[in-house]
């Protein structure tokens, strides 16, 4: 069996230059931007099959986590604000 393909999250202004916000050996998918865009969510996979929501700054810096149980998190959505 080969080794799984992991997803990154990039953001890509409106100017050009592509930046890759996550980095490393997880699997990271699903963003959601808030409505000021000045966060974006996303789901956090590290292969346990426990996927958690985190949300990041799209310049890669405040990586936060936002869920912390024993449950599969998928689709993070910022509602109204």
């Amino acid at each position: 069996m080969g080794r799984k393909r992991l997803r990154d999250l990039h953001h890509q202004p409106q100017r050009g230059g592509r930046k890759n916000l996550t980095n490393n050996n997880t699997d990271d998918f699903q963003p959601s931007y808030s409505p000021s865009g000045k966060k974006i969510a996303y789901v956090y996979d590290p292969g346990t099959g426990d996927t958690e929501i985190y949300y990041i700054k799209p310049d890669g810096g405040g990586r936060t986590r936002v869920t912390n149980n024993n449950t599969d998190n998928h689709y993070p959505y910022w509602g109204s604000q």
